[in-house]
């Protein structure tokens, strides 16, 4: 038998503190885990525990997803646009 009540609702997940950040703090973070890596992520799996460390590590990888992302659209609107002068301008 469990010894968990039937009413008893699941703690709430944590709050991600570094996606909430602001752009600066969170850059300011991103560089020093990047300049000092592993060291940064040692220290805080040991200061913070490894649950902060690990949301840390999904917002890092959240953020780089979404320049990966950016950076694919605008270079895949700059080739139409570049192909697209390019047939305007050999079929005139």
């Amino acid at each position: 038998m469990t010894d968990i009540p039937p009413d008893a609702t699941p703690p709430p997940p944590m709050a991600n503190r570094y996606a909430d950040m602001g752009f600066w703090q969170f850059t300011f973070i991103t560089m020093l885990v990047t300049a000092l890596f592993p060291w940064y992520l040692i220290w805080n799996s040991l200061a913070r525990g490894p649950d902060d460390t690990r949301l840390l590590m999904l917002a890092m990888a959240k953020d780089w997803l979404i320049t990966v992302l950016t950076i694919l659209v605008v270079v895949v609107v700059l080739v139409a646009l570049a192909v697209w002068a390019v047939v305007r301008y050999f079929s005139a």
